[in-house]
């Protein structure tokens, strides 16, 4: 019974930490997913749009409440705002894509608290070529 009472938390945090492993994973690479979807669009909200749509997909099973991606410009190479470019507007810029996903699974030891972490985060970064931003860019969707 003594034994019992040591295995039986030590298998389930275990498992627990697996699991969480593999959410780990999961959310990793539908933001990469992401990141690569955006690739494919014209215009800077086409291509979150198109990012946002994948890594839903990549999270649909199993089933993971998923917040919304967040967009962030790199402060280096950021992407110009409206989509047009001028001679000063660098060739390419970088957009990062970052998900922050809340964790279902809860993993406590007396004394040491929670085991695994609450929140997954994930992050990846895309260049873009700047002169397929514009609307008027030839561009083809898809």
């Amino acid at each position: 019974m003594l034994i019992m009472a040591v295995l039986l938390p030590a298998f389930y945090v275990g498992v627990a930490f697996a699991v969480t492993l593999l959410a780990q994973q999961m959310v990793t690479q539908a933001t990469a997913e992401g990141a690569r979807a955006a690739l494919r669009g014209c215009s800077l909200a086409d291509r979150e749009n198109l990012a946002t749509q994948a890594v839903r997909n990549g999270l649909s099973w199993p089933a993971v409440p998923v917040g919304q991606p967040q967009f962030v410009q790199d402060t280096q190479y950021p992407c110009p705002a409206d989509g047009t470019t001028s001679a000063s507007t660098p060739a390419q810029c970088i957009l990062h894509v970052t998900l922050s996903v809340k964790q279902q699974l809860v993993a406590n030891w007396p004394g040491l608290g929670d085991l695994i972490p609450q929140t997954l985060n994930a992050s990846a970064a895309v260049t873009l070529n700047t002169s397929d931003l514009g609307a008027g860019s030839t561009c083809v969707s898809g």
